[in-house]
């Protein structure tokens, strides 16, 4: 097996060139400002006499550019030595560094991930509230109208669901998640749409086919923060709601450092 040592011996003080190459037959993009006043700019180019610009340029950096060096294999720095203290000619005291430093490439984990869900088995079939309804961290909102209204369409067991109006039901969430899933179940027009949003843009739409049953669908997206369910002909419900979050990770290099001080006493 080879063994393959990196060491960096000394960082440039200078700062480092940048250069630009472009390819030869691919053109390069330009973009021409005037900051003073518009400028009349006439090209003509014809079949014979085509357009062809050949310009060098020197790019000088107004800022400091920042630079990213990616690690492939781990780098370890070992530590070994001793510092001794010596008073009045006397040997006082050694410190001892013994460790090694590891810089090393994070693993891409997944972070981790919570999923939460919302029934309405608390809420009792037939009562209705003001529209928006809010629950927890789950807001429910008809689209057209001003009442959310409960229902008890499946069973034995009977449920309660929030019934879901033609027109649409949104469901909105108190921060951005990346799955949603709805169980819904429809007596009426077999066709359910629901719509995945973030800030009020369209990430994802699906159309769904659910006929005298109840059915469970996923919905992902990079962000979602509300979902529109439409469809039903005022005969489809809403039975449960569930979201799942990705929690935040850091990660850090391995640093392992012992230092051990022993004193000397003086006869």
């Amino acid at each position: 097996m080879e063994e393959h040592k990196v060491k960096i011996i000394e960082w440039p003080s200078g700062k480092a060139r940048l250069d630009h190459f472009f390819n030869l037959d691919k053109p390069c993009p330009i973009s021409i400002i005037f900051d003073d006043k518009p400028i009349q700019v006439k090209v003509n180019a014809t079949e014979k006499e085509p357009l062809n610009v050949n310009m060098n340029m020197l790019l000088e950096a107004k800022k400091t550019i920042p630079l990213c060096i990616k690690i492939c294999e781990p780098i370890c720095a070992t530590s070994n030595y001793n510092i001794g203290i010596r008073l009045f000619g006397q040997p006082f005291a050694d410190i001892g560094v013994k460790g090694v430093t590891r810089l090393a490439p994070c693993k891409e984990e997944e972070p981790p991930q919570t999923t939460d869900c919302q029934t309405q088995d608390d809420c009792k079939a037939g009562t209705t509230a003001p529209s928006p309804y809010t629950k927890g961290k789950i807001t429910y909102e008809t689209v057209v109208g001003d009442t959310i209204s409960w229902v008890a369409m499946l069973g034995p067991p009977v449920t309660t669901q929030i019934a879901i109006p033609n027109d649409g039901l949104r469901i909105s969430f108190a921060a951005t998640v990346q799955q949603v899933e709805v169980d819904i179940v429809n007596y009426g027009n077999p066709l359910m749409q629901i719509d995945a949003f973030s800030n009020n843009t369209l990430m994802l739409s699906t159309t769904e086919v659910i006929q005298n049953t109840r059915k469970r669908i996923f919905v992902s997206a990079t962000t979602i923060d509300s979902i529109v369910i439409k469809g039903g002909k005022n005969e489809a419900a809403l039975i449960e709601v569930c979201y799942t979050t990705t929690e935040n990770v850091i990660k850090r290099s391995d640093l392992k450092q012992n230092i051990s001080i022993i004193t000397h006493k003086n006869k």
